[in-house]
């Protein structure tokens, strides 16, 4: 559903005459409109008019036939031999415009859940590794603290360098195969799908704290919070109003550069400029952080402006104070085992990492957060 559909509309969510005029068959009305409102979004849509204050971007167009074998991979049902000509297309564009690697997606959604569900994944093993051993031992025991250095480790996880790097992790991703599959169920006629490279930017993951998500109804900026919005920044805590007020100043200076009205906007604040990572359809959908979509509309709708950051005291009468419970079980165990070990001397990797992968235990927090972003 979108917000409210009696006060909310959108040139883009097509009437069902204007569907079926593009021969879309009558039961698939809705998933077409739901679909067709979210594309409006993407990366294509805003990019010209906004690309130097963005991540530089180079988009790769599929084929009807090569998202279909996308779909299939993941699913054991092909060779990813089959797709050997996109993976030179995506390594040729690699070498003239992201030598130093890049962070891959579709004009949609991103491989995020590979970083967070892939338990064998042994670049994610290692990057946790890096961010646990770089904590000063007074932090060892400090769960949120364990909970920033594994968002941090994973955030890092996306980046790419090859095209077998990048397709070997859409391939494992059930995102970016649910995406494909929408993509591909009205036919070759009405399909469009692109792999979108975005330059990497090390400064991102490794401030997450900087990375925020607003809330924008007819060009207004009525809602701001943290993204990962589970840690506790004591840096947000002390300095959130004053980020706040140099975003919306900002965003006073790009909003009508913007093709809509209405949407969700992500931005990082890097220390010399503030970068837009994505739009997000106006939508239920996209995760509302320390917000509710079910409280919080009317503001989200008709402001007053109000920004929302997780201070300690929130953190400790929360239900959930534990930041820790929106990773994995295994995850979970994997990081405090490797932070126990830093102090005891000896490490070993928790066992069971294949069968937790079916029962491994994830709060509601990161299942909205990783299913809900780009």
């Amino acid at each position: 559903r979108v917000a409210n559909m009696a006060e909310y509309t959108s040139p883009h969510i097509l009437s069902d005459e204007a569907i079926l005029a593009k021969g879309v068959a009558a039961h698939n009305i809705g998933a077409y409109r739901s679909a067709h409102y979210q594309k409006a979004f993407g990366i294509h849509a805003w990019y010209e008019g906004l690309q130097e204050h963005t991540f530089r971007t180079v988009q790769l167009p599929l084929t009807f036939q090569e998202a279909k074998h996308v779909v299939a991979i993941h699913y054991s049902k092909e060779d990813e031999q089959v797709l050997q000509p996109l993976c030179a297309r995506i390594d040729a564009l690699m070498h003239t415009h992201f030598p130093q690697g890049a962070f891959i997606k579709l004009d949609t959604r991103s491989p995020k859940d590979v970083v967070v569900y892939d338990f064998e994944n042994e670049n994610v093993r290692k990057l946790i590794d890096m961010e646990i051993d770089a904590l000063p031992s007074s932090q060892l025991h400090d769960r949120n603290a364990l909970t920033s250095a594994f968002v941090t480790a994973t955030n890092r996880a996306m980046q790419v360098s090859t095209g077998k790097e990048a397709l070997a992790m859409l391939f494992k991703s059930t995102r970016i195969c649910q995406d494909l599959n929408k993509a591909t169920e009205f036919g070759e006629d009405l399909f469009s799908a692109s792999l979108t490279l975005r330059e990497w930017i090390e400064e991102v993951p490794r401030h997450p704290e900087m990375e925020f998500r607003g809330f924008v109804h007819n060009k207004q900026l009525n809602a701001l919070t943290q993204y990962f919005s589970f840690v506790h920044y004591p840096l947000l805590e002390e300095h959130g109003h004053a980020i706040a007020n140099q975003i919306r100043e900002y965003f006073e200076t790009i909003k009508d550069r913007i093709p809509h009205d209405s949407y969700i906007i992500d931005f990082f604040v890097a220390h010399n400029r503030i970068l837009i990572i994505e739009l997000n359809p106006f939508h239920i959908g996209a995760g509302a952080g320390l917000f509710s979509w079910r409280l919080d509309r009317d503001r989200f709708m008709n402001g007053p402006f109000e920004l929302r950051v997780l201070t300690s005291a929130m953190q400790r009468a929360s239900s959930e104070p534990d930041p820790m419970d929106v990773l994995p079980a295994y995850w979970q165990r994997y990081v405090l085992q490797r932070a126990s070990s830093k102090t005891a001397g000896t490490w070993r990797a928790p066992p069971g990492a294949i069968l937790m992968v079916g029962v491994g235990v994830v709060t509601a927090a990161l299942l909205l957060w990783y299913t809900k972003r780009r």
